[in-house]
């Protein structure tokens, strides 16, 4: 990425001011106040506002008795030139290319030019590795802590490292998933004999199904035979269920039957027994009849 120009207006202490910048190295040269530091702020808040830089507030960008602040930067990568342009004050922004001597439009929206610039280059790439605050330098010169750790800091080392480290994690888990691939694809070494088999398989399958085909019908007829002998049979037992039903009725009816012919025998017997009693009482009546006659005679004498 190469970046060729910055416009501002109204940020901060500049009214109007445009840079453009050559091959090679560029110097800003100026006095303390003079806007050297604000110009590269621009860079970044014209490339990644509103997300970036966090530090950077939206209060402070506007010029003194100016109307909005803008910003305009023009860049080159991979052999295409860009441009992209930001109203802080109104939230407008749009990036376009330039292609056939005119510029078209890629994005119109904040938050689309940002996603957009996102993709291109990401915000820890370009600070990281293509722009270096104000500050950071003299960190890296003045510091008395380690160097080491003051290059650490202002190249973001940790965090590659740390992408490293999860880089690591993720090939585990690829390698992983490729000795699986590899230990199925081993598997599947002898998938032409189970295909073949599996061939032999539905051969025999057809031709059992083409050696039961012409007996369908006689089995359908069959079928219905044997669906019709199981009507009957239904038929038969409900008939036998019926029968037994009445079969029950009628022992309930002959045990009530056995009951009277038991009552009436018991009856009989007793009148017989009574009958005897009188027959008896009937001979001695006869017996003693003379005997009553004499005594109704002698009675007549007194």
């Amino acid at each position: 990425m190469k970046i060729e120009k910055v416009l501002v207006k109204d940020f901060r202490s500049h009214e109007y001011t445009k840079v453009g910048f050559a091959g090679g190295i560029n110097l800003l040269i100026g006095q303390n106040g003079s806007g050297k530091s604000s110009l590269l702020d621009a860079i970044l808040i014209g490339l990644y506002w509103p997300a970036r830089p966090k530090d950077l507030k939206k209060d402070s960008f506007l010029r003194v008795g100016g109307k909005s602040s803008e910003i305009t930067v023009f860049f080159e990568k991979d052999g295409v030139k860009y441009q992209i342009h930001r109203n802080i004050t109104r939230g407008i922004a749009h990036v376009k290319y330039f292609e056939n001597g005119k510029w078209h439009t890629l994005e119109i929206n904040q938050k689309k030019v940002r996603d957009w610039m996102e993709k291109m280059i990401p915000y820890d790439v370009f600070v990281n590795a293509i722009y270096i605050r104000q500050g950071e330098i003299d960190a890296i010169l003045e510091s008395d802590e380690s160097r080491e750790k003051i290059v650490r800091k202002v190249l973001g080392l940790d965090r590659y490292e740390n992408a490293y480290k999860n880089l690591l994690e993720v090939r585990k888990v690829i390698d992983s998933q490729i000795k699986g691939i590899e230990a199925y694809l081993n598997s599947m070494k002898n998938i032409d004999g189970m295909i073949k088999e599996a061939e032999e398989d539905l051969k025999a399958t057809l031709k059992a199904l083409n050696d039961l085909s012409p007996k369908i019908p006689a089995l359908r007829k069959e079928v219905g035979e044997i669906a019709e002998e199981l009507k009957k049979l239904d038929e038969l037992a409900e008939k036998i269920n019926t029968l037994t039903s009445m079969e029950k009725e009628k022992e309930g009816t002959l045990k009530e039957v056995r009951a009277k012919i038991s009552g009436l025998l018991s009856s009989i017997e007793e009148r017989k027994k009574r009958l005897r009693e009188l027959e008896k009482k009937g001979e001695r009546l006869r017996e003693i009849k003379p005997q009553a006659e004499e005594y109704r005679e002698l009675a007549g004498f007194y």
